[in-house]
Parts: C-alpha cells; structure tokens; sequence
C-alpha cells in the first residue's frame, strides 16, 4: 500500500493512458505533427466504430502509438499498461491468466477463461504467452459480456485488432537490441494490388536470452525465442457495399519456461505446521509432506536427503536449503536450485489463427457481417513446479515421445492445446432514432491435456513415475443476442440487450494402453448442457459536448464443466456448475479543455455480485494429487476505475491510471464433489490497487530536424493473494506489492526522414518482484513464486515508407 501510494500520489488527477495519441497508418511512431492534442480515440466495443467517450461502459483502448510508447509485445506488458488488469504467472512465464475486476482462473483448473481476448473479433484461446505486433488498438471491456457478440463473460474481453490493408503502399521495418542478447526484429508491408484488392504482410521475431540461473546445471530460464507472420487480403470493390477480410496468423513460440523458486514448504525452516479451521475453529495440521521426505538425511545416515548426487553436494534436507538461501551465499533472487530435465525446462509452442470477416451493405441502413474463425495452440512444457532442489510432485518422467494429442506426439512434459472453430451472424441497422443488431453465434471447441506425474522421484522408497492425467474436453456453444440504442433526444439515449446461450461440454478420458497408464483409466465419457440468458440495459446523458454520464447494469455467466484431474465421482467426470453474475456501474467520460489545455478522463464506479464463482482447489485423490475446478457460493467485488491524460503545454503531456478493486466472498464456502468441504478466503489474483502515471516531453529541432521527446512512467500494485486458501491451508501464499519505473527516449523523424530512434529502459531501479505464484499447500505442503522481469533496456530503430 505505501508503496503505491509512494509511486502516483499526487498524479492520479492528471492520468491515462496513452490512447489519446494519434498513430500512424503504416504502425510506426506518428509523426510530431500529430502529437499534442487530444484526438478522437475511436473503439468498436458495441461492434461499431464509436467514439470512447460516446461508449456507456468502462474501456480502456490502446491505439498503435500507445503500444510502441509502452513497448506492449505480450499478455504481461499489457498488465502495465492497463492497471486493474492482472497477467498472472502462475507454473510458468508462459502460464498466463487475465484477472479483471476479480474473476480469473486458477491452474489446472479446467474453468474456462473468465477473461475472454479475441483477435479480428474471434475468440482464441491457449497456454502460451504470445506476440503482439503490426496492431490498430487493444481495448480492454471490463464487467460482464454477451450481448453484442463472442461467448458470454463474467470477467471481461481483450480485443487485439490487426491492421488492415488499406489503398496507399506503405510498412515499416524495425529493429532493436537490448541487454540478455534481446534482438527484434518487425516489418511490416501494405501493397494496394488494385482499387478493390489490398494486401497487408507482417511478422516478427525475437531472441533473448533467460535472466533466471538454474545453479545446479548451470543453465538459463526464462528465455524467447519467437517467430510470427500474418498475411492479410482485404477485397472491397468500389461503392459496392461489400468488404470481404481475410487473416491467417502464423506463430511458433519457443525459448525456455520462466521457473518457480520455492517459497516455503510447512514444517521446515519455522513454517507453520497447522492451521485454525475458518469453520471449526479446530487446531488443523498442515500438509507437511515435502518436509517430511526431504528432511535431514532422509536418504538413511549420511546419504543426504536426495538420490541426486548434485543435489548432495549442495544441500542436506530442507531446513539446510532454505538457511543457505537466506544467507545469500547460494545465489541472488534470480538463481535457483532445480534438478529436474538436467535444468532444461524448454517451452515449445504452435498457434495458427485464421478469420475472415465478410460484411454487405445491403442499403444506407442495413449491413449484414459474418465472422468465421479458426485458432488452434498446441503448447508442450517441461517445467518444475516447486522450483527447488527437491521434489514431491513432478509433471515429468511419462513415457518419451507420449501418445498422440491432437494427431502429434510430443515430449515429455505438460502438453496443452486448445483448437476453436466459430461462426456469427450479425445484423446491424438504423432507422430513425434507433440502432440494433441481432446476432447468432457457434464454436465447436477442443481442450486437450496431458500430465505425466512423479511422486518423489528423487527419494528411496516413494513411486516415482505414477501415471499420466489426459482429457480432452469438447464444448459447444450456440447463442442468439440482439441490442438495441435508442436516443430520446440528442442528449440522452437508452440500451439494452439480451442474449439466450445454449452449451454442452463433454470429457473424454484416456484409456491404458500398452506402454501408457492412465490415472484415470475406467472412466467413462460424461456430458452436460446448460443454459441461461445474459442482459444488459444502460442509460447515458450527455451534459454538454466535452461531458457524458452514464449507468449500466449487466448480468452474464461463463460455463459450467469438468475438472480433467478429478475422479471423485467415478466412473463419471466431476461437474462444477456456472458461474454467474450480476453488476452495476455508473461512469463519467469528459474530453474537452480544462482551462486552456486539452484533456479527457473517465471514472467508473461498479458493484458486482457473483454466485457459484469458479475457483481452483486443490487435493490429494485416490489416483493421485489434483488441481480441479469448484464453485465458492457468493462473492462481492466493489471498486472504482480511473484513466485520464491532459496536454498541459504541447510539449508537456501527464496522465496515467488506477484501479481500486475490493474482492470478497459473501459466503466463502466452496461446493466440491457434491459437499461442502472448503472455506475459502482471501480472494485471490486481485491486487486491491495498482495505478501508473507518466509524463511526455518534447521538443521540435529546429531546421525540419525532428523531435526530441521523453517519456517517465512509474507503475505500481498492491500486494495480492494467488490462492484463495491463504486464511486456512494455505498461509504464506501472498506477493508483496511493487513499484516499477520505465523510461523511453525518442529522436523521432531524424532530419526531417522516415527515421525514428527510441532508447528504453524496464524496471530501472531493478526493482525485484514475483509476478505470480502457484500453491500446492494441500498436495504436499509447499508453495512457489515466479520472479518478474529484471531491469530490461535496449534501443529500437524504425523507418516508414
């Protein structure tokens, strides 16, 4: 908290986020000429382009120019950008989760995202951070969705648009360099074959080095390695009403997993051994498992306590690992002590996107739009998931390569894919003082998952290699929405919406095999299907040109499903139910000058409440340790969101954000398996605060010689839980809060030419921080924490043409 405090009091009137630059068209810096105003910030939150202050509901939009300012290239960059928005690493750097507003996923859950992103208006989906580049905007829709189109959210959706072709021949090229060998490489090519066909490739690459030291091999995580390409076909013939956009995205994400470090395992090193029951009141013992294989020569008098001989020469037993590491004499915070893969904890993953966009203007008032889209993510991992020199559970020592997934066998190691394919229909139309669209929506999704798991492989006398946990998951999904605006007056307008969705999930469990034994073998195929409506109904008044309110309330749900590492209910799989909710939000938008200098802010209130909210638990079963899916009966997320900027000269610019986010359960008892076993509490992955402020400078060189310019942003976050037991079985599960600075100079249309320079720097003060955790407290006693990225600089070089 103080820490927050410390980094944007003082700022917060002033803030928001860089979407009110203007971009060029070609996806480089704009040209100065173009900075220093407030502009149009243009969004396409109710599936048509409007402006963001005309928009009754909280969005936070990046245009291209904030996406270069703010160097977003990936999930976690976006979290800077957009406080409130939280990119949690959970078992690795590539093991992302959006949190907003409080709803989330926990690992190994198998709930389906409470953040929904879409790319060109799709749905996609995955295990695997990716590559953001040669983009128009991100908007960030917070609270609940489904009425305009996609799936229906509980949480909100992240909206990635590519550029489209567009008449002019035109691209970009930029490169850069920067500490841990970061080279990068983007280009980009706009080529008008005709007046009606236009033609837009882009890609890129980067290689960088891992900054995390695994002290037992002497090898680096936490390492990229990433090549993507996207070809786009834009065909729209002259005053024809038609427009036809096609998009396929090619992308292989390589390099090595970030890795946890062990943070603590109970009854070693003075953790706690138990716990008060929340419900009780009893005196509960703690999972004490780790400590209790790996204490003190546990391998028998003079053995040490591991069949590593690596790991003998190091440490004896917990206790003396956990001491050595305080002492600072076995490594700083990015080295750590892991042995399994000989420390070669490899990520490899591949993503094929493709949409087609098709639209007809049937008349002035009338067009009908169809959105196809395909995404397939295929992600294999060999990581560690205690981060430590010892081992109880392991996801690793399966049978190498494993059986087909997805038509494709893989190492050994977590195997993750999810392949999507969808349709929508939609309606759009005027008339008079009303607008509307009517939608239907389809997609035929596969989640696939396989887990070899160990127990103790490193310790005389326990099981080693038990089995593998493998499911796939299949889920359909059909939907009819319509919306509709009316404005009363040109002052005040009126909305609403409602959308009807029908599922059905299913899981399939694998079945032994020579040479393959399955953890779950004998269970037996199980379906469900649920439905339910979503709604939305809003009312904005816009006091004069610069001001506009509005209130909006919102209700919505996101699937029930089956936990793929459950067999509590065998021979049939384990359902948890939907999760549903319902919210309330009054916002202000203003965009006009206060006093001489151009400015806008938003502000938005929200009161959400929840029911049946999905969160992971996680347990030792018959089969073996697991990490399913639940539902905690009531929660409550009350808070306040803020973004704003102000052009105080044109060469001074000050703005930033923040998000107050209180999460809670009303009724913290979680359903599992039929019965009421846990209390949950306190809400997890939900910072309370997290804000970021900055400002711009610049300066015009004389002589037509370009701009100077320099950009300081300060971003902090208050401590947050990741896991929703921390009060009970869990204690020592929190991540404390943190302060990053960032800064960037830039020696934009060097005299006078297409050339721009930009030197950066990330975390400057080399702030160290965890940027997620993963708890396995009641699967053998220990919890991890992942480190986030040190200070980070380098240089980029652009050209347009």
């Amino acid at each position: 908290m103080l820490a927050f405090a410390a980094a944007v009091s003082g700022s917060l009137m002033l803030s928001g986020p860089s979407a009110a630059q203007s971009a060029s068209d070609d996806g480089t810096q704009a040209s100065t000429s173009e900075r220093g105003k407030v502009t149009t910030v243009t969004v396409t939150a109710r599936r048509s382009e409007e402006r963001l202050q005309d928009v009754p509901v909280s969005v936070t939009a990046l245009d291209s120019q904030a996406l270069i300012d703010r160097r977003v290239h990936s999930e976690y960059d976006l979290q800077v950008a957009t406080p409130g928005l939280l990119a949690k690493q959970g078992m690795s750097s590539n093991y992302l989760n959006y949190s907003l507003r409080g709803q989330s996923v926990g690992a190994f859950s198998y709930s389906p995202p409470a953040v929904v992103t879409y790319f060109n208006d799709v749905a996609v989906g995955g295990l695997s951070a990716t590559s953001f580049f040669d983009l128009e905007s991100i908007q960030v829709l917070k609270g609940p969705q489904g009425t305009l189109f996609g799936r229906n959210t509980t949480g909100g959706a992240v909206l990635y648009a590519a550029k489209k072709p567009d008449e002019e021949f035109g691209g970009y090229l930029r490169a850069g360099y920067g500490n841990y060998d970061n080279k990068e490489f983007e280009a980009a090519i706009n080529i008008p074959i005709s007046d009606s066909v236009m033609v837009r490739a882009s890609g890129r690459f980067q290689n960088r080095d891992g900054y995390q030291h695994n002290l037992v091999y002497d090898t680096y995580a936490n390492s990229v390695d990433s090549q993507v390409g996207r070809l786009s076909v834009l065909i729209a013939p002259p005053d024809s009403g038609f427009e036809n956009l096609f998009t396929i995205q090619i992308g292989h994400y390589g390099g090595t997993n970030g890795a946890q470090t062990l943070s603590n395992a109970y009854g070693a090193d003075g953790t706690p051994t138990t716990y008060i029951d929340p419900v009780s009141g009893d005196v509960t013992p703690l999972d004490t498992t780790m400590a209790g294989v790996h204490g003190f020569d546990s391998e028998g008098a003079g053995m040490g306590s591991s069949n590593n001989p690596l790991i003998n020469e190091l440490f004896n037993g917990l206790d003396d690992y956990f001491e050595k590491r305080r002492s600072g004499d076995y490594g700083g915070f990015y080295d750590f002590y892991s042995n399994l893969f000989e420390g070669q904890y490899d990520h490899d993953a591949d993503q094929i996107i493709i949409t087609n966009i098709t639209s007809y203007d049937i008349n002035e008032n009338l067009t009908i739009k169809n959105i196809f889209g395909y995404n397939e993510l295929m992600s294999n991992d060999r990581l560690d998931i205690d981060g430590g020199p010892y081992e109880w559970i392991s996801i690793a020592l399966g049978p190498d390569p494993t059986p087909e997934i997805n038509g494709k066998e893989y190492r050994d190691g977590y195997v993750f894919g999810h392949e999507s394919i969808s349709n929508e229909l939609q309606l759009l139309g005027t008339y008079d003082k009303w607008s509307f669209l009517v939608g239907a929506f389809f997609s035929d999704e596969t989640t696939y998952s396989y887990s070899p798991i160990a127990i103790a492989p490193d310790a005389t006398g326990y099981p080693g290699y038990l089995g593998a946990y493998a499911a796939d998951i299949k889920d359909k999904s059909y939907a009819l929405y319509a919306h509709v605006t009316y404005d009363v007056n040109d002052k005040f307008s009126l909305a609403a919406g409602i959308r009807y969705t029908w599922e059905e999930v299913g899981i399939t469990y694998s079945q032994n095999e020579p040479g393959h034994n399955y953890l779950l073998n004998g269970m037996m195929p199980t379906e469900a299907k649920m439905d339910d409506p979503s709604w939305l109904v809003s009312a904005n008044y816009k006091v004069n040109d610069a001001l506009m309110v509005y209130v909006t309330t919102r209700g919505s749900w996101r699937t029930g499903g089956f936990n793929g590492t459950s067999g509590i209910n065998f021979p049939y799989g384990d359902f948890f139910k939907p999760e549903k909710t319902i919210d309330y939000e009054i916002g202000l938008k203003f965009a006009g000058n206060v006093g001489n200098s151009p400015a806008r802010f938003n502000i938005a209130f929200y009161d959400q409440f929840v029911d049946d909210v999905q969160r992971t638990i996680y347990f030792v079963t018959p089969a073996g340790p697991a990490a399913v899916a639940g539902n905690v009966e009531k929660a409550r997320v009350t808070g306040v969101e803020f973004d704003g900027v102000i052009f105080v000269t044109d060469w001074l610019e000050i703005g930033g954000q923040m998000a107050y986010t209180n999460a809670r359960y009303r009724d913290p008892r979680a359903l599992f398996g039929g019965v009421r076993e846990f209390q949950f509490g306190p809400y997890s992955d939900t910072p309370e605060l997290s804000g970021a402020a900055y400002v711009r400078l610049s300066t015009q060189l004389g002589n037509d010689n370009g701009e100077l310019a320099f950009r300081a942003e300060v971003y902090a976050q208050d401590s947050w839980w990741y896991s929703n037991t921390g009060n009970s079985s869990a204690p020592l599960t929190e991540i404390p809060g943190y302060t990053l600075v960032n800064l960037r100079a830039e020696w934009n249309d060097i005299y006078g030419s297409n050339v721009n320079l930009a030197l950066y720097g990330r975390n400057i003060t080399k702030e160290e921080y965890y940027a997620g955790g993963n708890s396995n407290a009641s699967t053998g006693g220990f919890n991890s924490i992942i480190p986030g990225q040190p200070r980070m600089y380098g240089f980029e070089l652009s050209v347009r043409y």
